[in-house]
């Protein structure tokens, strides 16, 4: 059966900011766990369990000691390509864990925005979280603030940056697959919820 992007993207892999990493460092070839450990600069327990949760979702292999990717891990990885040869894998996973960074970043697509324009049109988005979350982009380099001195009080407007853009516009394209998996993991969630109650377990 033919492996389709639909099928490699995980909600649930992606909001965990070191599953990336760990993908792209296979993707350049098997390692064995003492390597990884060096080269993730993760602790071995805690690698261990970002390791199993990746093979339980399809995403990794092992034989023994020795890890590598299989074809679900390699789609995910060329579609992660994309941005993490213009941006550290590091950068990349800490936006795509946050459901908050990535909407920002697409509804600054269309055109640089005032944060009160940005913090009305997305819904449940707070002041407080919207400026943790833009004081981020910027120091990322994915989000440019432009100053409007001759306002008062001073208003600020934020665009992206050539990166930023690299980035939104990715997102504009998987950015709907990842909700629908999310979608589909709560609802699946919900039933399994159910039959427990009605079952009495």
């Amino acid at each position: 059966m033919q492996t389709s992007l639909n099928d490699v993207f995980s909600s649930k892999i992606l909001r965990c900011k070191w599953s990336l990493p760990i993908l792209v460092v296979l993707d350049e070839g098997p390692h064995r766990f003492s390597d990884l450990c060096k080269k993730i600069s993760l602790d071995a327990k805690s690698l261990s369990r970002k390791l199993d949760i990746l093979a339980s979702h399809g995403y990794v292999e092992h034989v023994g000691q020795v890890y590598s990717l299989n074809k679900r891990g390699e789609i995910l990885v060329d579609a992660a390509k994309l941005l993490t040869n213009h941006i550290p894998v590091t950068v990349v996973a800490e936006v795509l864990k946050c459901k908050w960074t990535k909407q920002i970043l697409v509804g600054l697509l269309d055109s640089p925005k005032f944060s009160s324009e940005v913090v009305s049109a997305i819904r449940g988005l707070s002041w407080k979280v919207a400026s943790n979350r833009f004081k981020k982009l910027v120091n990322s380099g994915l989000v440019r603030a432009c100053y409007d001195l001759g306002a008062r009080p001073i208003r600020v407007r934020y665009e992206l940056t050539s990166k930023g853009k690299l980035f939104a516009a990715w997102l504009a394209t998987y950015y709907p697959l990842l909700e629908e998996d999310l979608n589909r993991t709560s609802a699946q969630s919900y039933y399994t919820v159910g039959a427990m109650k009605t079952t009495g377990e």
